[in-house]
């Protein structure tokens, strides 16, 4: 099977048939029926489509999928940034007297512009970042850190009292590579600013994890507002250490830190971090929690969508510094995903459910790809080509794929999908030509920053 004929076919669906009328790609789609369904602007997930498009252009030497990637940025940025350099997913938002803008969920913006300046030297889009970048380092951090968000009143901005481990990683990590792109030390400076924001917790019972900050540090009657604000929506509180959209993210950051400084420090929490992961956040077949709760001691929530991002981490640490165990703790944990396959070769997201999910299945195929190649086992590669051709399989309709399928394949939930999906389905399909191609996933920066997920 052609991998490049498949994302190609993704892109021309996105051009052809899930457009708005404005050119930008639109949120949701019903596959099925081959319909726009939600036209709401992506700006806030151009990290999820638009470098895989310019990648699959360069791949398969078409012009106009480059064109059409770095297009969707540029375009997206000019309706969506507001003069002050923050961006808005909805349109005529940012214009009002007083807005909201919610950095929490921008990880994914920063990471979209830097990757794309990467890949195409676009003046415009550096320009979007370091106006994005400016402002939040400026008017939106919270001891130290970017916040959740930011309020503005007029010319007057205000960050919300509370910083989380993730977003620092997402901006920090950015900035770090716009550094390895441009060689201009005030991206690298100010990631070190931010990432050094962060030291970790250490327990006695071998945790090495980060807790949200709040202003004003001790201040009780602030912080009890803010954990029962969260504990209210069902959310980890205060007292909880979050792995997948938290630490991981931040670690990921520190690690790309790490190779660019060599900083032996960084280096001597990771490993502490693959301790931690092995002994107190792993299930007894060795999955992992994904939130700790430091003051009940509880643990919970196992997913897979979760699940392969520590997986992932896991593996860069075991290739940075040469950390074994990191390794061994990343194969068991997806053999143990892989030990729950239904008959058609699906996966689901979590253990009770009878539908599986595009995207953390095709992440774990991607990291069983990556350690396929490090432990030049046959039955790891084996198990990514399956995974591959199930997926294309039981997802693939008539119109692009669908985001849930039923494990026992007998097909779709229904035919929606978040159009962000089909562009990380682009990037799986790049990299699963790569590995029939016998191409490294590690070897170049380019195919480690094409198999990363931000």
């Amino acid at each position: 099977m052609d991998m490049l004929q498949k994302a190609s076919e993704i892109v021309d669906l996105f051009q052809v048939r899930y457009c708005r009328s404005d050119g930008l790609l639109g949120r949701k789609a019903n596959c099925i029926k081959g319909q726009l369904v939600d036209a709401s602007g992506l700006v806030d997930e151009i990290g999820d489509y638009c470098q895989y498009t310019i990648q699959l252009g360069v791949e398969t030497v078409t012009q106009s999928y480059i064109d059409w990637g770095l297009n969707q940025v540029v375009q997206s940025m000019a309706a969506f940034q507001q003069e002050d350099g923050l961006v808005y997913n909805r349109d005529n938002q940012g214009k009002r007297a007083r807005d909201f803008f919610p950095t929490i969920r921008m990880g994914d913006t920063f990471w979209g512009l830097q990757e794309t300046y990467r890949l195409t030297g676009d003046q415009k889009t550096r320009g979007a970042f370091d106006r994005l970048s400016d402002r939040i380092l400026r008017g939106g951090l919270c001891c130290g850190a970017p916040s959740y968000g930011i309020y503005r009143l007029g010319s007057h901005y205000f960050p919300l009292p509370i910083a989380e481990p993730m977003t620092s990683g997402y901006l920090g990590e950015s900035l770090v590579e716009m550094y390895n792109t441009t060689g201009e030390e005030a991206y690298l400076q100010s990631a070190r600013e931010i990432l050094n924001s962060w030291q970790p917790r250490v327990g006695k019972e071998r945790s090495v994890v980060f807790l949200r900050k709040t202003a004003g540090g001790g201040n009780r009657v602030l912080n009890w507002v803010i954990d029962r604000q969260f504990k209210l929506r069902g959310r980890p509180g205060l007292n909880s250490n979050i792995l997948t959209k938290g630490d991981v993210f931040l670690l990921f950051a520190w690690l790309a830190l790490y190779r660019v400084d060599r900083d032996p420090e960084i280096a001597r929490h990771l490993s502490a971090w693959v301790d931690y992961i092995g002994s107190t956040m792993s299930t007894d077949d060795g999955r992992f929690f994904n939130h700790y709760d430091l003051r009940s001691g509880k643990r919970s929530s196992v997913k897979l969508e979760e699940n392969h991002s520590v997986i992932e981490l896991l593996i860069d640490i075991s290739v940075e510094l040469g950390n074994e165990q990191a390794l061994d703790v990343a194969r068991r944990c997806a053999l143990a995903w892989y030990g729950r396959r239904s008959k058609a070769g699906l996966i689901a997201n979590v253990d009770d459910e009878n539908w599986a999910e595009i995207d953390p299945f095709l992440d774990l195929l991607v990291n069983t790809a990556k350690m396929g190649e490090l432990f030049g086992e046959s039955s790891l590669g084996e198990l990514f080509e399956e995974g591959i051709f199930s997926l294309i399989q039981n997802f693939g309709v008539e119109y692009g794929y669908v985001h849930r399928t039923r494990l026992d394949g007998s097909g779709p939930v229904n035919g929606d999908i978040e159009l962000k999906y089909m562009g990380l389905m682009v990037k799986g399909l790049i990299l699963a030509h790569a590995v029939q191609q016998g191409i490294s996933l590690f070897d170049t920066r380019q195919m480690r920053l094409l198999a990363t997920d931000r």
